[in-house]
């Protein structure tokens, strides 16, 4: 520390007692313990919240899956008996457009999720 420094410190500190210097440290010491374990609380908050949306995500990312599953094998169904003039294409291709509702549901739902994610990771990162 330079010598300027050091009197700029002795000059505030003069005319102060140990007692007031300390009872202010004391004082900036537990505004920062406060601080600290507030910190820790939104942390911890932000980490339950981070792993829930996770496991949303994954949730509604298995259900895509699944959908989409079921969507492909119903076209294929619906194709198949299309080319055979049957009935059942007409039920397959409403179960066909249900399934892609069903879809877009899903895909709505993830894209919700995803944004819910890229916020927390902007809260996360300020």
């Amino acid at each position: 520390m330079s010598k300027k420094n050091r009197e700029a410190d002795q000059l505030t500190i003069e005319g102060t007692s140990e007692t007031e210097i300390l009872a202010r440290l004391a004082d900036r010491v537990d505004r920062a313990v406060a601080m600290i374990s507030q910190l820790r609380r939104e942390n911890e908050e932000l980490r339950s919240r981070t792993e829930s949306l996770e496991g949303e995500l994954k949730a509604a990312t298995a259900e895509k899956a699944a959908a989409i599953a079921r969507a492909a094998e119903a076209e294929k169904r619906a194709e198949a008996l299309e080319s055979d003039g049957s009935t059942r294409a007409d039920e397959l291709e409403t179960e066909l457009d249900s399934l892609r509702k069903e879809r877009d549901a899903i895909r709505d739902k993830v894209e919700g999720i995803l944004s819910k994610l890229e916020a927390l990771e902007e809260v996360a990162s300020d």
